[in-house]
């Protein structure tokens, strides 16, 4: 696995640079969404509603299908149990069409948590998307627990997903996506989540503000001690 884990990395780094290559301009957006739990491929991360804060900054390199993004999570209560389980995720992501409909993408994920250092680790991925009615797509990531110290995987997560924008009475957008997780690692294996999210668009002035609702059902006992997790939020966003 080591092996093909220096494969995929060689490979996304020569990807990358290509696009890096022919970036041409930098475009800039930002978010932030308050939210009810923080679930995570099935996992309550919070154990319950924490309500944290979630901010986000990306940054795209022209149209070459480039971009660098961070994100954070930090739990606004009861912050003396959850103040190990604040996060920043340091990704960068290329894509870019390699046939009529279908587009590829890759790219890396370093999960930081400033406070609880056995948890840091790092991903590569890589996933395809099809330009056709649902908008399928999979993308399968690989735990390289490279930047930690520790040589050994943790396993891989193979996530599944659709979605349709659609509207009420022709006035309200609503965009609905899906979504099916399956993981293994050394200690289990098979279908882990399945999640369902609604949400709405609404412009304010430079400012997009988007309302969801999302659901996740647990197939895995040990992830959550509650089969249904049921959280919501708001995100407003803006392009720089």
């Amino acid at each position: 696995m080591a092996r093909i884990g220096a494969l995929g990395a060689a490979v996304a780094a020569a990807w990358i640079a290509f696009g890096v290559a022919q970036a041409k301009a930098v475009g800039i957006s930002a978010s932030v969404t308050p939210v009810t739990h923080y679930i995570w491929r099935g996992a309550d991360v919070l154990c319950g509603a924490k309500y944290p804060v979630q901010p986000s900054v990306t940054a795209t390199f022209g149209s070459t299908g480039l971009s660098a993004n961070v994100w954070g999570s930090f739990a606004t209560a009861d912050r003396d149990s959850t103040r190990g389980a604040d996060e920043l995720d340091f990704t960068v992501d290329y894509e870019r069409g390699v046939l009529p409909l279908v587009t590829a993408r890759m790219g890396g994920v370093y999960y930081y948590l400033p406070r609880n250092a056995p948890a840091r680790t790092a991903e590569i991925y890589a996933g395809v998307s099809l330009a056709a009615p649902l908008s399928p797509g999979v993308t399968v990531y690989y735990d390289t627990k490279w930047l930690d110290g520790d040589s050994a995987s943790t396993g891989v997560y193979v996530l599944a997903s659709v979605e349709h924008s659609a509207s009420v009475m022709g006035l309200i957008p609503l965009d609905l996506s899906a979504s099916l997780g399956y993981g293994r690692n050394d200690t289990a294996k098979g279908f882990q989540d399945a999640s369902l999210t609604v949400a709405t668009s609404i412009p304010f002035g430079r400012v997009s503000l988007t309302p969801f609702i999302a659901g996740t059902y647990i197939f895995r006992d040990s992830v959550n001690a509650d089969a249904y997790e049921v959280c919501g939020g708001l995100t407003a966003s803006i392009e720089l």
